[in-house]
């Protein structure tokens, strides 16, 4: 038998092993990416944040993102942060919702007069709250309030006295630890007992945050006996019942009765940022509100209210990160919250 080596035999083998070894190489690839694919965090609902800017609104996203990065406005759980600006060629906000992409739309309550309205004024605002999931801002509050005491806050407590002012004391760190342990379970970033342990420490931060801003949040709808210019109120499917569109009247009426039954009569649906404004003073050192966002084809943000998506069945933990997104702007624009 001839064993003897040629170069013809050497170059046959070692064109077989770079075959193979390249065959190693995407088996040892492959094998990674679903290593990777398997063990990375995947995002809930809550923990991707999105807002949008609806068609009537020109926004100014990179200076917005900007506010809410230096606030620290979001908490360590939003894994997610982005904007999506929506076009009158293709408007992808009912799509979007139907699973559940989003927490903040930045719209619109002007009077559209058009002759294509003659049996009233249409207003962009009024159809969203009745056709895409939005959250009355009371029960915003009311929910957020009942979340904290329920689950983090020391037994006893009520909203009352709970809220009148931030107390460390009333917090309740085995609550924060359990809630956390048991809700985190199986993200793989808290793994082993010292990723718990400085898991538990970002939970009481986010907790300790949001209970502030909750009572600023308080704060700020107190202002709706004041100055009721503030806000956009609303008794929810007044326009519909005015433009039901291809849906029936009787439908429209009874969804109606539910909010009545409800308590929602002229409830708090969006916040006027350009109203705002008025309270600046020389020395606040406080924005225009335009700096963030205008109306379309003008140059101030008159006209222009922030909505809110009542997603909390999905994200009953991170619902509520769209109140300290709210205050941000409303401590950047004025000095209600001051």
């Amino acid at each position: 038998m001839d064993n003897k080596i040629t170069k013809k035999r050497l170059s046959d083998f070692l064109s077989y092993e770079w075959i193979k070894l390249i065959i190693v190489c995407v088996v040892a690839v492959l094998l990674w990416e679903m290593v990777y694919t398997v063990t990375a965090v995947k995002p809930t609902v809550g923990q991707k944040f999105k807002y949008y800017f609806d068609t009537s609104v020109y926004g100014n996203s990179t200076q917005l993102n900007a506010l809410i990065e230096d606030e620290d406005a979001l908490s360590y759980d939003v894994l997610m942060f982005n904007s999506e600006q929506l076009s009158t060629d293709f408007n992808a906000l009912p799509t979007r919702l139907t699973v559940q992409e989003g927490d903040i739309l930045i719209t619109d309550c002007r009077a559209n007069v058009s002759a294509e309205y003659e049996k009233g004024p249409f207003v962009r605002a009024k159809f969203v709250i009745d056709n895409y999931y939005a959250y009355c801002y009371e029960d915003l509050l009311k929910d957020a309030q009942n979340y904290l005491l329920v689950n983090f806050l020391k037994d006893g407590l009520t909203a009352e006295n709970a809220f009148s002012a931030f107390n460390e004391d009333y917090l309740d760190i085995e609550k924060i630890s359990k809630v956390f342990r048991e809700r985190m379970a199986k993200d793989n970033r808290f793994r082993t007992e010292s990723q718990k342990a400085e898991g538990v420490f970002l939970e009481k931060e986010r907790v300790t945050r949001l209970y502030k801003e909750v009572i600023d949040f308080a704060k700020l709808l107190a202002f709706k006996e004041t100055d009721p210019d503030l806000f956009l109120t609303y008794t929810k499917y007044d326009q519909s019942l005015i433009y039901p569109g291809d849906i029936s009247l009787d439908y429209w009426k009874k969804e109606q009765q539910k909010e009545i039954d409800a308590g929602r009569v002229n409830a708090t649906y969006a916040l006027k940022v350009d109203a705002l404004s008025k309270y600046q003073d020389e020395n606040s050192k406080k924005v225009n509100p335009s700096k963030y966002f205008m109306y379309y084809g003008e140059y101030d943000a008159k006209d222009i209210c922030i909505t809110v998506f009542d997603f909390k069945a999905e994200q009953p933990h991170l619902q509520y990160e769209t109140i300290p997104f709210i205050n941000a702007i409303v401590r950047s624009c004025s000095t209600i919250l001051d």
